[in-house]
């Protein structure tokens, strides 16, 4: 029997503004030339070292690498790859357990699937594992900062995310949920990384060691509403940083927004313009899809949902 898996699929636009004072879509010509003029290198030192390298170190670890990998140059489709080659975990087999053999210059793989559109326009497969799509502008930053100069990642939304926050003045109740990879970009985010709540989430994932962790926090109506502000707003910063929205697997609130008397509950990742997709799995031993039936089912919902995507192009939000 086929095993299939659930993804879910974003749409975010790309822009530069090429050592200039204005920022314009990159196209999918001058993507594909950058992409194009970068190698491949089988010495791990120089496959992040080189200038023209496909891979493209992490600021979170020595570590941790990105590579980007041409898998249908008309169709515009690639495949984009977090990279890591340490805390290797190991095998058993009966009673041996054994170190997990791999070579100095091999590195381990998460992968997502990005589908170009016109203007700067991509679709993007998250599963969590991989690196967020938003990582595209540091890559292009890194190896052609001369180029495009500066390089920002926008995600497309139905309605921001700002809009709830600023009509909310009392919070009864709220319920997050994220997945272990948000740390990596937490770790890599200058703002982010000294605060309370990341301290709390890379302790809470080293004590539970799962893959997944859902933090809620309620309190009765006697209690300050300033009390529960406080701590909303030290989570809310989370969901308030593009980079790691597809991270976040649930956020709801409740409480008092403008205009209503009574608590009421919201889900904040409603924002998001975000479609859930049955994928077929290759193995059910690891983490690897179809993409071809992938690639299929971007495509397909840029199709069936045109008119609201390219509507959205309007409120998207920047990073």
């Amino acid at each position: 029997m086929t095993e299939k898996v659930i993804r879910n699929i974003y749409f975010f636009r790309l822009k530069a503004n090429f050592g200039t004072n204005r920022f314009r879509f990159i196209k999918r010509y001058e993507f594909l030339e950058c992409i194009n003029s970068l190698k491949f290198y089988n010495n791990s030192k120089e496959a992040i070292s080189k200038e023209n390298s496909r891979f493209v170190p992490l600021p979170s670890s020595d570590n941790l690498a990105m590579g980007v990998w041409n898998y249908n140059d008309k169709k515009h489709e690639y495949i984009i790859s977090k990279l890591r080659r340490d805390q290797l975990p190991q095998q058993v087999s009966g009673k041996n357990i054994k170190d997990l053999k791999m070579d100095a210059d091999s590195w381990l793989a998460d992968s997502i699937h990005v589908k170009f559109f016109q203007d700067g326009l991509f679709g993007v497969e998250m599963n969590g594992y991989s690196v967020s799509p938003t990582r595209l502008s540091y890559f292009l930053q890194y190896r052609f900062s001369e180029l495009l100069g500066d390089v920002r990642v926008f995600v497309l939304s139905n309605k921001t995310y700002q809009d709830l926050l600023s009509n909310l003045s009392n919070v009864r109740y709220f319920e997050i949920k994220v997945h272990r990879n948000i740390l990596d970009e937490i770790n890599a985010n200058k703002k982010l990384k000294d605060r309370t709540i990341a301290d709390y989430l890379r302790k809470s994932f080293e004590f539970y060691e799962s893959e997944s962790l859902t933090v809620k926090y309620g309190v009765s109506r006697s209690v300050a509403s300033m009390l529960n502000m406080t701590k909303f707003n030290e989570v809310s910063c989370l969901l308030d940083t593009v980079s790691l929205r597809p991270f976040i697997e649930k956020f709801k609130v409740k409480g008092k927004y403008f205009g209503n008397k009574k608590s009421e509950e919201k889900d904040f990742l409603e924002s998001n313009l975000s479609f859930s997709r049955e994928i077929v799995k290759l193995d059910p031993r690891n983490r690897k899809i179809d993409s071809e039936s992938m690639f299929e089912a971007i495509n397909n919902t840029y199709k069936q949902h045109k008119q609201i995507i390219s509507k959205a192009h309007g409120i998207e939000s920047e990073e």
